[in-house]
């Protein structure tokens, strides 16, 4: 869906402003369902379209073009998440660019980026009670804000995972998704959601995909802050299957990148520390 009023540097909540509204909403719906035959002008021609839409029970099924047309399911929830969330990291990274550059203004920037999120959410409350997707980002930034600077209060997310391990990856890693310090996408669509794909049946069933068309390199990703970032997600998943040379072989058999190392040396280097901290990286990480 094309996004009419993007955030900026100047203004880094606005597409919360314009996205958080019921006419803009539905729009995106009739973009994801793709069932109508009309075109609004936020119409933008879906990668993969949709071949069987649900909007009672609220999915679609398509053809998966990255996975040799293998047929999948995405339901609107997923798909919001996903989309939200890129906007979320985006706004964080003009946020810190604006803290960096008025270092002597820094508490009363960040009270006025709380207070804009604040009424973000109050404005669309009746929404945010129907679409919990929407409210978590508006939380995601609060909590980074208060977290990383203000050492304020957090606040309790919705829940909108299946299981703990699905609202860790989502937490850890959800950045690829996302864009880097050049504002280049990390990873294609298609890439992140198989790569999503892969890390379920790897942390639910103890699956490490094989004969894969492996994730093309990240783009501003280098190899040891994506060993570390998968170093993180084992320590917070590990159990007696999930051992960290297992993470190890998982990484070495999904991305392309680190096809020179041997497994020896990823399980070596997982733990070493980034070499600096980028501003769209989750805490986490740069601890």
């Amino acid at each position: 869906m094309k996004i009419e009023f993007p955030s900026s540097i100047y203004e880094p909540l606005f597409f919360f402003k314009w996205f958080y509204r019921r006419e803009i909403l539905e729009k995106y719906k009739d973009w994801f369902y793709d069932d109508k035959d009309y075109e609004n002008e936020f119409y933008e021609p879906r990668i993969n379209p949709s071949q069987v839409a649900n909007r009672e029970e609220g999915f679609i099924k398509f053809l998966d073009s990255n996975n040799d047309f293998e047929e999948r399911t995405l339901t609107i929830a997923d798909s919001l998440l996903k989309f939200i969330s890129v906007q979320a990291n985006r706004a964080i990274f003009f946020i810190n660019q604006n803290v960096t550059a008025n270092i002597d203004k820094r508490e009363p920037l960040l009270r006025f980026y709380l207070s804009e999120l604040k009424e973000i959410e109050e404005n669309a409350n009746p929404i945010l009670e129907e679409t919990p997707e929407l409210l978590f980002s508006v939380i995601n930034i609060q909590n980074y804000l208060n977290k990383r600077y203000l050492k304020g209060q957090l606040r309790k997310q919705p829940t909108l995972f299946k299981d703990s391990n699905d609202r860790i990856v989502f937490e850890l890693l959800s950045y690829l998704s996302g864009f880097n310090d050049k504002q280049e996408k990390i990873l294609t669509d298609s890439d992140y959601e198989r790569l999503m794909l892969w890390i379920g049946e790897y942390l639910r069933n103890d699956i490490i995909p094989n004969d894969i068309l492996k994730i093309p390199k990240l783009k501003g990703i280098d190899n040891q802050l994506l060993m570390k970032s998968f170093h993180v997600l084992w320590k917070q998943t590990k159990n007696t299957k999930n051992t960290r040379m297992r993470m190890a072989h998982f990484l070495h058999s999904v991305f392309d990148q680190l096809k020179n190392y041997e497994v020896s040396v990823v399980n070596s280097k997982m733990s070493y520390p980034i070499s600096h901290n980028r501003p769209f990286l989750p805490l986490e990480l740069m601890k």
